[in-house]
């Protein structure tokens, strides 16, 4: 399940970055890198309110497109624009198909113990946790 998650993240993100021109080729990788860590980062600090589908609140995925797009703005010094533009597009494709493969009835999709297992401060800190093992798979 983790590879599963896992690939779809770095697709995801890899996506949004290198169909953007604004974004110079010497700071790709570092903004994809960037947006991963970010990203797992904002999945953690808002985990109960991500996959709440019946609440209609969009503040928790605002609260995570803000924490990615500040991260591409200090940590790889895109213009506020460009990584708004990333975050928007990342964060609702990943959540979306995240709660997806978890509401899935067929049993293909994922158990939602286990997504809130590897988005765990516990698994994050380690670097053992999905957004760890995408950061060690970006230094490859």
């Amino acid at each position: 399940m983790l590879e599963n998650i896992m690939d779809l993240v770095k697709g995801y993100a890899k996506d949004a970055v290198n169909g953007n021109a604004d974004i110079p080729e010497d700071k790709k990788d570092l903004t994809v890198e960037t947006a991963i860590s970010a990203l797992g980062g904002g999945i953690k600090d808002n985990l109960s309110g991500l996959f709440n589908t019946e609440s209609g609140d969009n503040t928790t995925l605002a609260n995570l497109q803000n924490t990615i797009s500040s991260a591409l703005v200090s940590k790889v010094g895109l213009n506020s624009n460009v990584s708004n533009l990333i975050a928007s597009k990342l964060v609702p494709m990943v959540i979306n198909t995240i709660s997806g493969k978890v509401d899935d009835s067929n049993g293909s999709g994922f158990n939602l113990d286990s997504v809130i297992k590897a988005f765990s401060a516990e698994n994050l800190t380690e670097k053992s946790g999905l957004f760890g093992a995408l950061s060690n798979q970006q230094g490859k």
